[in-house]
Order: structure tokens, then C-alpha cells, then sequence
């Protein structure tokens, strides 16, 4: 219906990751082999819909927050595509990055989540609801403080420093 790819392609050495969303037949994740002439594609994966949220990749694996189903957190081998793990306590829509081995994810209901960026499954570390209505925009980290923001504007500052003890 929209017929657009909002998520950002990634480019890994001389490989191409590229994903989208929408549902339906055109949704899908897919990895491609760049050089001389067209590009080739190494592995199609119909399970990883993501719309406006990007993917990441971390350490040979991919993770996002896939509209499959209701929503979810998965994992991905790079090498092949497949799925490594899923997590179904996520909104539909969510936005993610990596930070010092650990994803954070910011859901579409405003849940901020912290869990290992791990394929040997979803570990969650922290977990709070830190905005109302919906949210959209990437957590930006910085100075050891996570913002967050809404579509409305509600705007969080999260300190996350840990504490030091002498």
C-alpha cells in the first residue's frame, strides 16, 4: 500500500543488509553480495519486517523489532538469515541501537528496555515505562544519559551512570 523501505540499509564490508515492512508478500530482510556488476542476493528472510525502525547488526548477528505477529524483538544470523531467537513482549513498532554490548529499545507503548545484544538469547536487564502514547524515535545515548522522545514531543532524560563506589 505505502510501497517505501524506511529503514536504513546497512553496508558491511562488501556486503549490503537491507530490510522493510508493510506486511504482506513485499516485507522481508535480505543480504547482498556488492562487487562488479549487480549485486547478489545471499539469503531472503520473510520473517523480518521492520517499517520505519532499522535493524542493527551486532557481532555476526541482526536484531530488531519486527512487526511479525504482534510484535517482537528478534535475533538473526548474519550468515544465513536465520532466526536465532524472538521475543514476543514488544509493541509492533520499536526502535533499537547498541551500546557497550547491550541493546536498548524503545517500544511504540514508550517502554524502554535494556537486555543483552547476546544470540544465546534474550536476557533483559532493565525495563521501565518511560513514555506515554506513542513513540517512534531512535534513543539516543550520550554522556551516560539515554533521551527519548514521543511522536507528541514528551521528551525523557535517563541517567544511566553507574554509581561509583570507592
Amino acid at each position: 500500500t505505502y510501497d517505501c523501505n524506511a529503514s536504513t540499509p546497512t553496508v558491511l564490508g562488501d556486503k549490503l543488509f537491507i530490510s522493510t515492512g508493510y506486511g504482506g508478500s513485499r516485507a522481508r530482510g535480505a543480504l547482498f553480495q556488492l562487487g562488479e556488476g549487480e549485486p547478489r542476493q545471499i539469503w531472503l528472510n520473510q520473517d523480518l519486517e521492520t517499517r520505519m525502525n532499522s535493524a542493527v547488526v551486532f557481532e555476526g548477528h541482526v536484531y530488531c523489532v519486527s512487526e511479525t505477529g504482534s510484535g517482537q524483538l528478534m535475533c538473526f544470523d548474519l550468515r544465513d538469515g536465520a532466526v536465532v531467537w524472538s521475543e514476543p513482549s514488544f509493541a509492533k513498532f520499536g526502535t533499537l541501537m547498541i551500546a557497550d554490548g547491550r541493546l536498548v529499545v524503545l517500544d511504540e507503548k514508550g517502554d524502554l528496555v535494556i537486555a543483552d545484544a547476546s544470540p544465546d538469547g534474550y536476557h533483559e536487564l532493565a525495563r521501565a515505562g518511560v513514555l506515554r502514547g506513542r513513540s517512534w524515535v531512535m534513543p539516543v545515548l550520550a554522556n551516560g544519559r539515554i533521551y527519548a522522545k514521543s511522536n507528541a514531543g514528551e521528551i525523557v532524560c535517563l541517567d544511566v551512570r553507574a554509581e561509583r563506589t570507592e
